[in-house]
């Protein structure tokens, strides 16, 4: 898996934790981005680490039984309770 740079908004959160399984930027802010891939790019082994922290959260986080399990308890929730 290959490292990251997100823009931090919306739901990315949820999956870059930034400094951890990738690196996330201002949205808009094209220096920050750029800045953000020269440093993956000056840096290989940390990238390869924030690759390898993201395939691990994705696979222990992301899983299709884990989405299904997520996406069931919220419809569950909305569903009027039946006697």
């Amino acid at each position: 898996m290959t490292a990251t740079t997100e823009a931090d908004s919306g739901s990315t959160f949820l999956v870059v934790v930034d400094g951890r399984t990738g690196i996330l930027y201002t949205p808009g802010n094209a220096t920050e981005l750029a800045d953000n891939l020269q440093a993956l790019l000056n840096d290989p082994k940390r990238a390869a680490e924030l690759g390898r922290n993201a395939r691990k959260r994705c696979e222990s986080e992301y899983t299709l039984e884990i989405q299904y399990q997520r996406y069931l308890a919220a419809v569950k929730k909305r569903l009027p309770e039946t006697p």
